[in-house]
């Protein structure tokens, strides 16, 4: 019976069904639809592993890369996400495995934003968006948005309000 238990408890933390969920998603008349979002680089900044925390607590699926394995599998143990260490592709064979699909990609500090959109296009997303330190330059004919922030907070709250279905190419559409 505590094996059942344990793998039952297992299987919902690798679908990262486990994990504190935030005060403000259990607002009454605050809806934040499901999506399942992908986090590139999550470690290259401070607003990388504070958008995962929020993208949890929003109750989106949250899946995420990180270049240092230990603190990726310790994020994604105190938040509920599910931590990948590996490239793009074998990270769309998984998510393709298990029926699901990746409606944001979120690139972090990217080293070359096109080659990180074209990487990741094989997941077919809804849209990118790239949070960086520094002001970028996003290539033309891309679906992607940027926000360059102050704060990791701030820049993880804006991130999280870009990344709504509602919000298209920058508005809103209701």
């Amino acid at each position: 019976m505590a094996d059942n238990y344990l793998e039952k408890r297992m299987e919902d933390y690798a679908r990262g069904r486990l994990g504190a969920k935030s005060s403000s998603a259990k607002r009454p008349g605050l809806k934040y639809p499901h999506q399942q979002v992908l986090v590139c680089g999550a470690d290259t900044s401070a607003a990388g592993e504070e958008l995962v925390r929020k993208l949890v607590g929003a109750g989106c699926t949250v899946c995420f890369t990180a270049a240092d394995a230990n603190r990726g599998r310790s994020l994604a143990q105190s938040c509920g996400a599910r931590f990948y260490p590996v490239a793009a592709a074998a990270i769309a064979q998984d998510i393709d495995r298990r029926g699901e699909h990746i409606d944001t990609v979120v690139l972090i500090n990217p080293a070359s934003i096109k080659e990180a959109i074209d990487e990741t296009s094989v997941m077919e997303p809804r849209q990118w968006l790239v949070v960086s330190d520094t002001p970028v330059e996003i290539p033309q004919g891309y679906p992607c948005s940027s926000i360059t922030g102050r704060t990791p907070r701030a820049t993880a709250v804006l991130a999280l309000a870009l990344i709504h279905p509602a919000v298209e190419d920058g508005s809103v559409r209701l």
